[in-house]
């Protein structure tokens, strides 16, 4: 009876630890790069020696609602770019990295996942509205800015 209990205890304990894993350890990168909602609840972008901490809702559910698209539009130019990394993080504790290319008119943005493990580098664009939400532009702002390096930026 003890056997049992303890076996049935264990495979229990399994059972969540396997739940836990699968669920926390979903990559959300490649959803949230092919335009599927992802829940977002923070998104860290680090790079150039600065950092900034987005967990504003209304700028998280814009950033998750953003048509992704393959390429740019044929009238968009492309232009300078700087390179970040982002770390995003949606719901149930899922996280996921993507590099992120934000170009210099401060609205246009290039995301570089991988679509599995040994694949080539995708990419996925997304153009910003000006009257997206004020601290996902401040955000964006204080990390195309020089004179911020070194400092963190959160909202």
């Amino acid at each position: 009876m003890k056997r049992a209990l303890l076996l049935g205890l264990l495979v229990a304990c399994l059972c969540g630890i396997a739940f836990l894993v699968f669920n926390t350890g979903r990559p959300i990168a490649l959803d949230f790069c092919n335009g599927r909602p992802v829940g977002l609840k923070r998104v860290q972008i680090e790079g150039q020696g600065r950092m900034a901490v987005i967990t504003d809702v209304a700028s998280l559910a814009y950033l998750d609602s953003r048509r992704k698209l393959d390429s740019l539009p044929a009238d968009h130019g492309m232009g300078r770019a700087t390179s970040f990394n982002a770390r995003l993080q949606g719901a149930w504790h899922s996280h996921g990295e993507v590099s992120m290319m934000i170009f210099d008119d401060r609205l246009t943005v290039e995301l570089a996942y991988f679509k599995s493990t040994f694949s080539d580098t995708s990419s996925a664009f997304f153009i910003m509205d000006t009257n997206a939400p004020a601290p996902l532009l401040d955000a964006i702002s204080f990390l195309m800015s020089e004179t911020n390096r070194g400092k963190v930026w959160s909202k």
